[in-house]
């Protein structure tokens, strides 16, 4: 036993029918398949399978479970030892099959096999579920879901998904996994931040969205350059007319106007407003659109801060709207029109918005996160999580007020979530007066919106 080692990691191959053999004596000592499953705490499928030579392998940790069952009943286990064959990994039998797998599909559809099969399948579900088959099988899959778990079958899977991650990787997980990202980022050297400094063209496919805009602007015959770099990793989606005159910056975004995405925009927005201090910015961003299980609607109070903050927004429907405006701005015209349009947008679903979002507010304070608990005690730091009305009067959600110190927490290192985080600070920077704003980081990096905020409030490293 101590040579071999039996564990979860490997698999133990039997010569042929000796498994059988010995899974067979066992049940009969137990006295059947399901005693055996309760003394062993092996599934009692598994034991069918062994007992009537489904396979002639088995997991190293139910091997040790049935060795240590046929000691108690003094079964001399020496002789079962030598009837294995070999001991591998556990994973090396699929890797083997998966290799021949592979080899074999290749030399069957050549080297793009994969991409054909997939093309295949592609064809062959549009047959039976129609153009749309991605959201007919979306929704099939949701259905199925709901009658097992129920109305609330995504709340359900998520916390087991939660439950998951905690027994691996500790009630801290999600930062846990947040540092191992970074550092798996940190390996590769942040390649994705050093990208060159572009002038005109960046040789980058455009998004759907950004086609259909070049395509207006095209037609409005109007001058425009796409994916301009700033300083070598400030991207500008769409420059007018060019980048060494930047008269309009435009910002395309295709993303659910979900409070994150739009804190994260604000974050992108005003960086790039730093740098092009003399440019008219404009975000183009969805009205609503359906997330996997609700419907997100843009942010009234964030739209209306943008405006006041002089960037134009426009609702990714309105791209011939938006070629107007630009007309108008180009030619020195009076755009009062369009921003009073907006303005009008944003009372019109203010209240209505605003009542959902209080009681979600009142919610979410309650919810204190394990890392964020953990964080405030390491820091001995004192308050409550609170809700707090800004100047709009919307509601805010503070991980820790104390007084007039506000404190944001997070234990994010993803350069994306610090864009979000750094969009909400700046946010409340603008929004809310006589208030001490403070940043809790996870541990001491940079990102690319750190410049932001680095002078609106206090940053802390936890670790």
């Amino acid at each position: 036993m101590k040579e071999i080692n039996l564990d979860k990691s490997n698999r133990a191959y039997f010569k042929e029918n000796k498994l059988s053999y010995w899974l067979s004596l066992a049940v009969s000592l137990a006295g059947g398949q399901k005693p055996l499953a309760r003394a062993t705490g092996v599934e009692q499928n598994n034991i069918f399978g062994y007992v009537h030579n489904k396979t002639h392998s088995i997991r190293g940790d139910i091997l040790f479970d049935i060795i240590n069952f046929l000691n108690e009943n003094r079964i001399n286990t020496a002789e079962l030892l030598k009837d294995v064959k070999e001991i591998t990994d556990v994973h090396e039998p699929k890797r083997k099959t998966i290799s021949k797998a592979r080899e074999a599909l290749v030399k069957k559809y050549g080297k793009n096999a994969f991409v054909y099969i997939h093309s295949i399948s592609a064809v062959t579900l549009q047959r039976i579920y129609g153009q749309d088959y991605m959201k007919v099988l979306s929704k099939k899959g949701c259905q199925t879901l709901k009658e097992k778990y129920g109305e609330g079958a995504f709340k359900i899977i998520t916390l087991k998904g939660f439950k998951a991650l905690e027994k691996k990787y500790g009630k801290n997980w999600h930062a846990v996994l947040g540092k191992l990202s970074y550092e798996a980022k940190k390996k590769r050297g942040f390649a994705y931040l050093k990208k060159p400094i572009g002038i005109v063209y960046r040789k980058e496919k455009l998004t759907n969205q950004e086609s259909k805009i070049t395509s207006a602007l095209k037609r409005a015959d109007i001058a425009y350059q796409t994916h301009v770099m700033l300083r070598g990793y400030y991207e500008c989606d769409i420059i007018i007319p060019r980048a060494n005159k930047p008269e309009i910056c435009l910002e395309v975004s295709n993303t659910t106007p979900q409070t994150s995405n739009l804190y994260r925009k604000i974050s992108q927005l005003f960086v790039r407003k730093m740098l092009l201090t003399e440019s008219k910015f404009i975000l183009l961003i969805p009205e609503s659109k359906d997330g996997k299980n609700q419907k997100f609607h843009a942010r009234p109070d964030l739209v209306k801060f943008l405006l006041d903050e002089g960037i134009m927004v426009f609702w990714s429907t309105e791209i011939d709207k938006l070629v107007s405006y630009i007309k108008s701005f180009l030619d020195g015209e009076d755009c009062t029109n369009f921003l009073n349009e907006k303005y009008r947008w944003c009372n019109k679903n203010f209240d209505k918005r605003r009542k959902h979002a209080v009681s979600s507010a009142q919610k979410e304070a309650t919810n204190i996160l394990d890392s964020e608990r953990a964080i405030i005690e390491k820091l001995n730091l004192r308050g409550e999580k609170k809700v707090i009305f800004n100047k709009y009067n919307w509601p805010i959600v503070l991980d820790l007020a104390n007084d007039n110190n506000l404190y944001e927490i997070t234990t994010a290192l993803g350069h994306s979530a610090l864009e979000t985080i750094s969009g909400k600070i700046f946010y409340l920077n603008k929004t809310l007066s006589g208030y001490k704003l403070n940043l809790i980081l996870y541990s001491s990096k940079d990102f690319p919106t750190k410049e932001l905020i680095e002078n609106l409030c206090k940053i802390i490293v936890a670790s």
